[in-house]
């Protein structure tokens, strides 16, 4: 064995390592490093906050969804099926408020006025200047998931590989940026990271359901 890929790396994330993988890693020095890394960072996401229901509300959630029309029953590949009933999930989330915090009444302050210019708007009162961040942010994401379709369209953007797994990245990455604009919600920076992951994971969910269909 020359050298360990990826996918036996992420194995050994968890598991102990064979005689020759541990000759291996015990070879190169580079390696051992990327594992410690890929370790770290496991362990880094682990501590992040839940962005998904607890797994014993799926079964209510896909009841809610076939009512609703978004699926129209199981697969026989089960791990696909909770794939994209997590996805759909997603999906529901998205459509609700386009960003939980906008919904919820904790919308990150600062993403208003990105792009407008060095002077910050002003407004009379809080819920006007929630209000008009949410609007904000609504039309973002309507003109960005435009500008991807065109480009979709032209053949400018290339095809997700594996959607589901990237869907996953991104709640994680809103996860993280969350967490990170609760600890400092006017920098302006971590709000817009925060507004594009819904961007991204909205573009990433159509292609699914595009798929799908």
């Amino acid at each position: 064995m020359e050298r360990l890929n990826l996918e036996q790396l992420a194995r050994l994330v968890d598991e102990p390592p064979t005689p020759e993988e541990r000759a291996v890693l015990e070879g190169d020095p580079g390696l051992k490093r990327e594992l410690a890394a890929l370790r770290s960072q496991t362990e880094a996401l682990g501590n992040l906050p839940a962005v998904l229901p607890p797994p014993g509300s799926w079964h209510e959630l896909e009841k809610k969804l076939m009512a609703a029309g978004l699926i129209f029953g199981r697969r026989e590949n089960a791990y696909l099926w909770r794939k994209w009933l997590q996805v759909a999930a997603a999906l529901i989330v998205f459509i609700g408020g386009a960003a939980v915090g906008w919904v919820t009444g904790s919308a990150p302050a600062g993403f208003g006025s990105a792009g407008a210019g060095p002077e910050p708007a002003s407004y009379a009162s809080i819920e006007e200047a929630r209000e008009a961040v949410g609007e904000a942010a609504r039309q973002y994401l309507a003109a960005y998931g435009g500008y991807q379709e065109l480009q979709s369209a032209q053949g400018l953007q290339g095809r997700v590989r594996d959607p589901a797994a990237r869907v996953a990245a991104i709640e994680t990455l809103m996860a993280a940026s969350r967490a990170a604009v609760e600890q400092s919600p006017g920098d302006q920076f971590l709000n817009e990271v925060w507004v594009r992951s819904y961007a991204e994971l909205d573009q990433t969910i159509r292609q699914v359901i595009a798929d799908w269909r």
